[in-house]
């Protein structure tokens, strides 16, 4: 260190004060704060000092207070939230004069998934009592589809719906199940197609396992002559789109009695209702009515019953594994009123 006399000491052998300076010194662009080191004040130039001095001698009413100006920014706000508040008294006030003093009841029935439109329209008001066991009664009632197992003895079953839904899998297994209640009718599996390569499709692998008739029919050459075997239950499986199948079903409908065309259509458990409403959509015209596939992988949900009741479908059967045998169950009223109620249970 430079031989530097100080107040205390002299020499290399001084003490060097450490003390803050109170001033900002400027440094290039910046202003930083600095500590009075002897030995740096020894070296500082005078322009320096001297605005430093000059800094240090500002006077008071210069100085902003940093509190005051932030009480000055907030005092119109703080004149908002005074009028907002005293305008939320005064509506509160006014709600209580009228007597809306209770808040309003949570809806089990929307928190469990149904839509608004149907518990508009099934559900009794909110807190009366037992308003979900009335609901579930009232929502069974349009869902299940009247006697389904009448259907197997019927002269033609036409099994539609979108591609993997399980079309194939299904006619199987209603050939299954109407082999096992109906065991003197006899039962025809038929593929609809447009080519000839049926003897590759899953539907013929479905009739040798069940050791029953499998054969193909052009779905452009359709005749009444072609169902007309006594006792027979005739199960048709089609690929075609809806276009082509009301085109060719419709000169069918118009050649038997009401009750002798069932048009099934597969819908596979889990869809999104915006799928669903679309599958339902597509074929409305076809009048059919739904048997859920897939359930051993998913699960119904609030919301596709719900999609089903507005667009005035009925569901008439639910299928679980592939297996053809025992997994094909008709829908009673006491079936879906369990499962509405546990799917409140659960989702409540």
């Amino acid at each position: 260190l430079p031989e530097v006399d100080t107040q205390i000491g002299e020499g290399s052998k001084k003490v060097v004060p450490f003390v803050t300076l109170d001033s900002m010194v400027a440094e290039g662009d910046l202003q930083v704060e600095r500590f009075d080191d002897p030995i740096l004040t020894h070296r500082r130039n005078e322009t320096t000092v001297q605005t430093a001095k000059q800094k240090h001698e500002m006077p008071k009413s210069a100085i902003v207070d940093p509190i005051a100006k932030d009480n000055d920014d907030l005092r119109p706000l703080m004149r908002d939230l005074a009028v907002q508040l005293a305008r939320l008294e005064e509506r509160m006030g006014a709600a209580l004069q009228m007597g809306l003093t209770t808040p309003p009841l949570a809806d089990s029935l929307a928190i469990a998934g149904f839509s608004d439109k149907v518990i508009s329209h099934l559900a009794p008001t909110v807190g009366t009592s037992e308003r979900a066991q009335a609901f579930a009664a009232a929502l069974t009632q349009k869902l299940v589809a009247p006697n389904p197992l009448a259907s197997l003895s019927r002269r033609l079953l036409v099994v539609i719906g979108a591609s993997g839904v399980g079309k194939s899998t299904l006619a199987g297994k209603i050939a299954a199940l109407t082999h096992a209640t109906e065991p003197a009718r006899k039962i025809a599996l038929i593929s609809a197609t447009e080519t000839q390569d049926f003897d590759r499709a899953p539907l013929a692998g479905h009739a040798q396992a069940l050791a029953i008739e499998h054969g193909h029919l052009n779905a452009n050459q359709l005749n009444i002559a072609d169902f007309t075997t006594p006792d027979t239950t005739h199960i048709l499986d089609s690929n075609l789109d809806a276009e082509t199948l009301f085109r060719m079903l419709g000169p069918l409908r118009g050649q038997m009695a009401p009750d002798e065309l069932v048009v099934i259509l597969a819908i596979p458990a889990g869809a999104s209702k915006a799928r669903l409403g679309g599958e339902i959509k597509k074929y409305e015209s076809l009048a059919p009515v739904l048997v859920f596939t897939k359930l051993d992988e998913y699960e119904i949900s609030a919301q596709e019953v719900s999609q089903i009741a507005e667009d005035g479908m009925q569901i008439a059967m639910v299928s679980g594994t592939c297996d053809l045998n025992g997994t094909l169950a008709p829908v009673t009223d006491e079936m879906m009123n369990e499962f509405l109620m546990g799917l409140l249970a659960v989702q409540t």
